[in-house]
């Protein structure tokens, strides 16, 4: 396992669309480790493997301690209702503003083994600015990883960047 660089705004990979992960194997396996060691080092609730230089679609979110969900080939299905929590983003070190998101949102993936999950995050019934992010506000982003990453779209209040 390794930490490897984050990406920052501005560079070009992270505007470019992620390819999607055919084989599930140990490369896949090293990648999301690396990935999950990153995120924590940082400190951060999700990374996207565009984020470290790698235009794969892969995510990794850990919203609650010591529970990661790894996201292979994310989609969202379902988004209801909307919240504005304080959000960052690795990616642009130092910035915080409020996006809209899901309140609830709905993502099927599949896990570094390829298996199919679906996963559902819900924001928290009262907003703690001490705590992390709940699933809700950190699936939408990560699960986006198909998409060029446009952490500027994201940071314009595009509910679905």
């Amino acid at each position: 396992m390794a930490v490897r660089p984050i990406l920052v705004l501005g560079n070009p990979v992270l505007r470019n669309k992620a390819r999607k992960i055919s084989r599930f194997d140990q490369s896949l396996e090293r990648l999301v480790q690396d990935m999950i060691e990153t995120m924590r080092e940082a400190p951060g609730v999700g990374l996207a493997a565009p984020q470290i230089g790698v235009p794969l679609q892969v995510a990794v979110v850990e919203a609650e301690k010591d529970q990661v969900h790894v996201l292979v080939n994310p989609e969202i299905l379902k988004i209801d209702g909307e919240w504005e929590p304080d959000e960052g983003c690795l990616s642009v070190p130092g910035y915080w503003a409020k996006i809209k998101r899901g309140a609830r949102v709905t993502v099927k993936a599949r896990d570094a083994k390829g298996r199919e999950l679906r996963v559902t995050g819900e924001r928290p019934a009262l907003p703690r600015p001490t705590r992390k992010p709940r699933r809700a506000a950190s699936l939408q982003p990560r699960a986006r990883a198909a998409r060029p990453y446009g952490a500027e779209s994201r940071l314009t209040g595009d509910p679905f960047a």
